[in-house]
């Protein structure tokens, strides 16, 4: 069993922070497993902020990810564009919106449809 310290708890926030999923680092056996974490997080505020916080940093990636995804997508990938782009939108808004602590269900949140419209150059009408 790995034993709670501030070091762990470093550790665990920074890969949150980055976009991995507690079920991805509880799954190297350096780290604690995700019910050891549950309990951390249950007993201790302090960890408990931090993790909100690392959470909520992981959302601004997110959000990052997904202007970088539009940006560089073109026409023959759009359809996967939109799939990755839904599901970081997905992601985000379940950690923003459904971790309250005093939230135990997973709900799915509605969110805006991004619209990708690619114009060929051509087609362009321009103002001289």
């Amino acid at each position: 069993m790995v034993k709670f310290s501030s070091e762990k708890v470093r550790q665990i926030c920074q890969k949150i922070m980055n976009g991995e999923s507690l079920v991805s680092i509880c799954q190297n056996p350096q780290m604690p497993s995700s019910e050891i974490v549950i309990q951390w997080l249950s007993n201790n505020i302090g960890f408990r902020r931090q993790f909100q916080i690392a959470r909520e940093a992981a959302s601004d990636h997110l959000a990052s990810q997904i202007v970088h995804i539009a940006d560089q997508t073109n026409i023959e990938d759009l359809k996967l564009a939109q799939l990755r782009i839904d599901a970081r939108k997905w992601v985000a808004n379940y950690i923003r919106n459904n971790h309250d602590d005093n939230e135990n269900s997973i709900e799915a949140v509605a969110s805006p449809t991004i619209k990708i419209e690619f114009v060929e150059e051509e087609n362009r009408k321009t103002d001289s």
